[in-house]
């Protein structure tokens, strides 16, 4: 193992924390009311403990493949201890629930433990905001484009830490495509802003979401979320962004480049609106059945929380809890899908449930056919058999790890429902689960055994299991 070099960069990784907390200070400039002493603190002891790790650590260090493993996992972990601090030295959150928080954050979840987050300072609503901006495409990602400035390259740090298979490389340099999907990234934010702007939110307000809903995260500045606003404006283009961020964003750079049409050509794409158009039929039906609604608050109510859930991002405006079993099943079940590979969401991505659906089939042919060689195919691509026991495999872990945390939190006390649907909201990065915490509600009422277990559970959902579990296996030190 490289020390030298997992130091390095987490030293990046710190020096960048420092940076944003920094940059959280501007909405201070004109609402004065607080957090300026905080985040500078705490962000100047950030960027200078980074400083300090990148100039004892010169030289230049290839990152090798468990070099990228270990310092992928620290960096999660630090940036969760140093986001928790401005929370902690704030006086705005003990340890577990700053930690809890910070957490959620980065891994995009949502789920808070704040009950009233309307009167917190501007400048660490901000400063939430951006532990989302940082999560949502991936702090590594964004590091890898200065690695090279750093004296080592970042191919293996991008192929852990990028946001799912990529079709096809966007450009032959590492740091350019990262750099693309940051730019993309950026710019779909920018436009979310101006149109919620546009919709009569303020510009702060406006930003926050247009952040949360790109990077799939789910922390709003109002106690209720978007249904705060009431505004049917304003649901239509949170729609729009969550869904843009729960595709794949190589999609978003094809369209960019003149080709529209490749969000069309690409089958998980398909798969993908076909499930959530199906889902809002579905449940606007069943509503208007029992909750004699007008149609288009139900249908309006319907394709939000469908999209919220399976892009999981987590915001709400209605509360579900109040529907029958039928429809808050479709979204459960959500909670185990999420939206494309390459995206920002989480969970277990619709491009792995296309193969799992494809292998299904073709094993009932298989049967019919035992000697015919018949190749699994997803848009005219073969996928080895190795890739598709691969996608089964974490499929079935996946599930594993969502019934043991479930089992874990009603250890704590907490009954069936509350303590499944927290456990898949949680490792989907999603945030708001059933129950009591359901979507109305905080985390903050549950214990702090119960909070580090779901704590857990984010980060193995956000690194996809392995790539955590991995470093604790003897022959991850001793190969």
């Amino acid at each position: 193992m490289n020390f030298r070099s997992v130091i390095r960069f987490q030293g990046v990784i710190w020096i960048t924390l420092g940076v944003m907390m920094l940059v959280a200070l501007i909405p201070a400039l004109f609402y004065h009311d607080g957090g300026v002493g905080t985040l500078v603190g705490v962000g100047g002891a950030a960027i200078l403990l980074g400083g300090i790790a990148i100039l004892t650590t010169r030289g230049s260090h290839e990152i090798r493949l468990r070099d990228a493993l270990f310092s992928v996992t620290c960096a999660w972990f630090s940036v969760s201890i140093v986001g928790a601090l401005p929370y902690l030295c704030g006086g705005l959150l003990g340890i577990t629930d700053a930690l809890f928080e910070s957490v959620s954050g980065f891994t995009t979840t949502g789920a808070s433990v704040v009950p009233d987050v309307e009167a917190w300072p501007h400048a660490m609503l901000m400063w939430r905001a951006l532990t989302h901006l940082l999560g949502g495409m991936g702090i590594v990602v964004m590091s890898v484009a200065l690695l090279p400035l750093l004296g080592y390259g970042g191919v293996q740090l991008f192929q852990t830490e990028a946001v799912g298979p990529l079709k096809g490389k966007l450009t032959p340099q590492v740091r350019e495509t990262a750099r693309i999907l940051w730019l993309i990234y950026l710019g779909l934010i920018a436009a979310g802003a101006l149109l919620l702007w546009i919709g009569k939110m303020n510009l702060f307000d406006a930003i926050c979401h247009s952040i949360a809903a790109i990077a799939t995260g789910g922390f709003s500045t109002k106690n209720t979320s978007i249904g705060f606003y009431n505004s049917a404006y304003i649901d239509i283009v949170i729609i729009f962004l969550m869904l843009a961020g729960g595709t794949n964003f190589a999609l978003h750079w094809y369209a960019l480049r003149g080709s529209p049409v490749a969000y069309f050509k690409d089958p998980e794409f398909r798969f993908w609106m076909m499930l959530v158009a199906s889902a809002v039929v579905i449940i606007t039906i069943v509503n208007l059945m029992h909750q004699p609604e007008p149609f288009g608050s139900t249908l309006r109510g319907a394709a939000f929380s469908v999209t919220t859930m399976v892009s999981t991002t987590g915001f709400v405006t209605v509360d579900f809890d109040n529907w029958t079993f039928a429809p808050k099943f479709i979204l459960l079940m959500f909670l185990f899908t999420g939206s494309c590979a390459g995206s920002t969401c989480g969970s277990i991505k619709m491009f792995r449930w296309l193969v799992a659906v494809k292998a299904a089939r073709l094993q009932m042919r298989k049967n019919l056919h035992p000697q015919a060689i018949m190749p699994l195919r997803v848009g005219g691509s073969t996928v080895p058999d190795e890739v598709v026991k691969s996608i089964l495999l974490f499929i079935v872990t996946y599930i594993g790890m969502v019934a043991l945390g479930a089992w874990g939190l009603m250890l704590t006390g907490l009954d069936f429902e509350t303590a499944i649907t927290g456990t898949a909201a949680c490792a989907a990065g999603c945030g708001p689960g059933m129950g009591a915490l359901g979507a109305l509600e905080t985390y903050a009422p549950i214990s702090a055994v119960a909070k580090f277990i779901l704590m857990l559970e984010m980060l193995l959902g956000r690194l996809e299991i392995f790539s955590l579990i991995v470093i604790f296996t003897r022959g991850f030190w001793h190969p």
